[in-house]
């Protein structure tokens, strides 16, 4: 009966974790796009988006596929352009200019 359990646990365990994967998206010169979680085709946790160029564009959480908590941009040369809050995908809270 504890062999039945221990493979049924496993099982669920695996299914759970086989929905969430991590993705990573292209352009078409070979740099990275965008990367982050994937849970059923929808973005989760923290995403990172970049210029063509390489650099860092935004960086920040999802929920369901919605921007949430804080959100950081930056310009195409590195700099910080700005930070700010977001619930449900948008702006909420407050919003910090470098």
């Amino acid at each position: 009966m504890k062999k039945i359990l221990c493979i049924c646990i496993l099982f669920a365990f695996i299914q759970v974790s086989a929905q969430r994967s991590y993705h990573k998206t292209y352009f078409k010169n070979g740099q990275l796009q965008s990367e982050g979680w994937l849970n059923k085709n929808q973005k989760v946790d923290y995403w990172y988006y970049y210029f063509e160029n390489g650099n860092k564009k935004e960086e920040g959480h999802y929920a369901a596929n919605k921007k949430c908590k804080w959100w950081i941009f930056y310009k195409s040369n590195k700099e910080m352009a700005k930070k700010c809050e977001f619930d449900n995908d948008q702006l909420n809270g407050f919003s910090m200019f470098y």
